[in-house]
């Protein structure tokens, strides 16, 4: 009997679909600029230790005068309108009181400074605003203080300065009225300057 042998078929090969079209390329994206960062223009300057009461104050004032850009016409007003002098006895940065011979300043000589001065002289402009100031102070701050992210900054590390101060009636921010100074000085916003009369 004779045997065929059947050669296997080998299966065609499948064809190779052809690539796809390239689609039409694409700008990159514009790269997203990261946030300014959050900064405070006139943060708290440190104990100095080092410093005595025989520095020189009106060094310390005309540093003050002319760092936070105090309108020159108002310099011989700010040099009269306190009396400023060191005192051994206190524990805080400074006090500032008024009586019948006008306002008083006292450091503490480890803490006399540009910003100091700031925050004392910001109670002084405050003293001079009428209670319908004070009220209007109060509702604007209340706005800036949450729409500028400075603020959270600035009372996140301080938030004793918004506590109402014991001599005011309801709660207006005295402490945070001098804060807002010595921190932003110029760069404050726009609409709270009309509250510190004779710094702007």
């Amino acid at each position: 009997m004779c045997i065929k042998w059947f050669k296997k078929k080998t299966p065609a090969p499948i064809p190779t679909p052809p690539p796809a079209p390239s689609p039409d390329p694409q700008p990159a994206p514009a790269p997203v600029p990261a946030p300014a960062p959050v900064t405070i223009p006139f943060p708290e300057e440190a104990l100095d230790p080092t410093q005595t009461a025989g520095m020189d104050i009106e060094v310390i004032r005309n540093s003050w005068l002319a760092n936070y850009l105090v309108p020159a016409d108002q310099w011989n007003y700010w040099r009269s309108a306190m009396d400023i002098a060191f005192s051994a006895e206190l524990n805080n940065p400074a006090w500032t009181w008024q009586d019948s011979a006008g306002f008083h300043i006292r450091f503490n000589v480890g803490w006399a400074n540009a910003g100091t001065l700031a925050y004392e002289s910001a109670h002084i402009a405050w003293a001079a605003l009428t209670d319908a100031q004070k009220t209007a102070y109060q509702q604007t701050f209340a706005q800036v203080v949450v729409t500028d992210p400075r603020f959270a900054l600035l009372f996140q590390e301080k938030p004793h300065e918004l506590v109402a101060d014991e001599d005011t009636t309801g709660d207006l921010r005295i402490g945070g009225h001098a804060e807002t100074y010595r921190c932003f000085g110029p760069d404050m916003p726009a609409e709270l300057k009309q509250f510190y009369p004779k710094l702007f």
